[in-house]
């Protein structure tokens, strides 16, 4: 990457990981007095993953779709661009995206193709093969990403089979953290590559670090004009360890079972301080630059932060429209 071509698009993906960067740690330091209410799933050390996704999706120009599981902060943000929704919607604010209804789990963004996440483990896998379906005779993809742990689920294999036997352009994007929830892969699975779940199916797949951007940016570019051209899935396994606990808010070093040090595995390095250096020392930008473009994104989210905590919570009756429940 060496043209202003390159640098406008390696500025705008570390604008983008920035953002989930900052907004995950305003979560992670939150205090009870701000109000959150639910399960956070955070996914600090994650954010390059769906940042990286984010400039090869398109919901306007081909009709992508995307779904997600329980850890899906970064896809909302990245194609959306608005922490204040999600702010909001973490804080159980009606004007959250998913009305405050849903919470850290349950989010979505129609206008830019992200039809919704999931708290149950691989539900949402089917869901990407059916819109697969749908978008065959057109040139858009689905997608439905996981994390290893799904790939013990049935339902993940049923999928690949229906995919396969469809010829449908589904992308299965499996973030291996090699830890189910707080159970490591090695006493659950005798294998740590989950591209061989797509093996039997005859689905062609794919692997990338998550730390990567460049890995990262060729193994998508591939995957989905792959998908494009042929109308066929793929899976696609990127290897990426969080900072993050399973759930809470929890962002310090000694994460209990994920005590893993600082990022030193080389699939387990901070990106936004990889992408910080590939600015400063492959295209020249000064320190000055790249705070300037930082200083900017924490301002977004934390007037983001500051408003959705002054916007007003559900009342009862409105909360009984969804839970079904007579007026008391």
């Amino acid at each position: 990457m060496t043209n202003a071509h390159d640098l406008k698009t390696l500025i705008d993906l570390f604008k983008r990981v920035y953002l989930v960067r900052t907004a995950e740690e305003k979560l992670g330091n939150a205090k009870p007095s701000d109000g959150l209410y639910g399960p956070i799933h955070l996914m600090i050390g994650q954010e390059l993953i769906m940042s990286v996704l984010s400039t090869f999706f398109s919901h306007e120009t081909y009709g992508d779709i995307i779904y997600g599981s329980h850890r899906s902060h970064a896809c909302f943000l990245t194609l959306s661009q608005n922490p204040y929704k999600l702010f909001a919607e973490i804080m159980g604010k009606k004007t959250g995206c998913s009305q405050g209804m849903g919470g850290s789990m349950q989010l979505s963004c129609l206008e830019k193709g992200f039809l919704g996440s999931s708290s149950i483990i691989s539900s949402i896998v089917p869901m990407a093969v059916g819109s697969a379906l749908k978008l065959k005779s057109s040139q858009g993809v689905a997608i439905g990403f996981f994390g290893d742990g799904a790939c013990e689920e049935g339902i993940v294999s049923e999928s690949l089979n229906l995919a396969a036997t469809w010829q449908v352009p589904a992308m299965f994007l499996c973030i291996n953290n090699q830890m189910a929830s707080h159970l490591k892969i090695h006493e659950r699975q005798t294998n740590a590559n989950m591209t061989r779940f797509a093996i039997p199916h005859e689905v062609k797949s794919f692997m990338a670090i998550g730390s990567d951007p460049f890995d990262l940016m060729s193994t998508f570019d591939l995957a989905i004009k792959y998908m494009r051209e042929t109308r066929l899935p793929t899976f696609v396994e990127v290897r990426a360890l969080k900072m993050s606990e399973h759930v809470g808010q929890s962002i310090n070093e000694n994460y209990g079972h994920y005590n893993r040090g600082k990022f030193k595995a080389a699939f387990n390095i901070d990106p936004c301080e990889i992408l910080e250096q590939s600015l400063k020392r492959q295209f020249g930008c000064s320190k000055q630059e790249i705070d300037g473009i930082k200083k900017e994104i924490e301002n977004v989210v934390n007037d983001a932060w500051e408003k959705a905590k002054k916007d007003p919570s559900p009342d009862v009756s409105y909360m009984h429209k969804f839970l079904g429940a007579a007026d008391q």
